[in-house]
């Protein structure tokens, strides 16, 4: 393992690399990129090596846990936001509207949409690359279902065992593509 020091030094910084190599740089990526490249002349191609960064400056010490606790922050954020979405979906097939997905989770129905939009099933045409995505909403018990279909809207829809023919309605909000609206085929 290669141990790379860095320490701030008048008005730039001082590079160690193995205790062999000293250089100084005013800028700190400056620095670094040197101290990669002396790495990489000393490592046989094909070979990625373990170096162990260190500053030796208290406030850089600082940065870099702030920087660590960023990182942790991000993945938790990501966590949340997977675990979200797949709440949304699970919320949405149990029938619950987009708005009241939004107040159970806290977040707005119009992100709802979005992600129930994203994770809509293809009902029909999915293997028509040239053929324009539509979106439909499927009455589904006392909430919707959101599906999707290249090509032409077809006279009815088969999801979950049931017929569905178009309601004659469709809807948009805030400029997204319009969903066209199907209900149960009554017997």
């Amino acid at each position: 393992m290669h141990r790379v020091q860095l320490t701030q030094w008048d008005e730039g910084w001082l590079v160690d690399v193995d205790g062999r190599d000293r250089f100084v740089y005013k800028r700190l990526t400056d620095a670094i990129r040197r101290a990669n490249d002396v790495i990489s002349q000393s490592t046989p191609a094909r070979q990625f090596p373990a170096v162990a960064w260190e500053f030796t400056d208290e406030f850089m010490q600082e940065a870099l846990a702030i920087a660590r606790e960023r990182a942790d922050v991000a993945r938790r954020e990501g966590e949340v936001a997977r675990k979200t979405n797949e709440a949304i979906v699970r919320l949405a097939k149990e029938g619950l509207s987009n708005n009241d997905i939004a107040v159970v989770l806290g977040i707005t129905s119009a992100r709802v949409s979005q992600i129930v939009q994203d994770t809509a099933e293809w009902l029909w045409g999915a293997d028509d690359p040239n053929g324009e995505v539509q979106l439909v909403k499927l009455r589904f018990g006392k909430g919707w279902r959101a599906g999707k279909g290249r090509g032409p809207l077809p006279p009815t829809l088969e999801y979950g065992g049931e017929t569905y023919v178009p309601s004659g309605g469709a809807s948009s909000v805030g400029g997204q593509p319009w969903k066209h609206t199907y209900v149960p085929k009554e017997d």
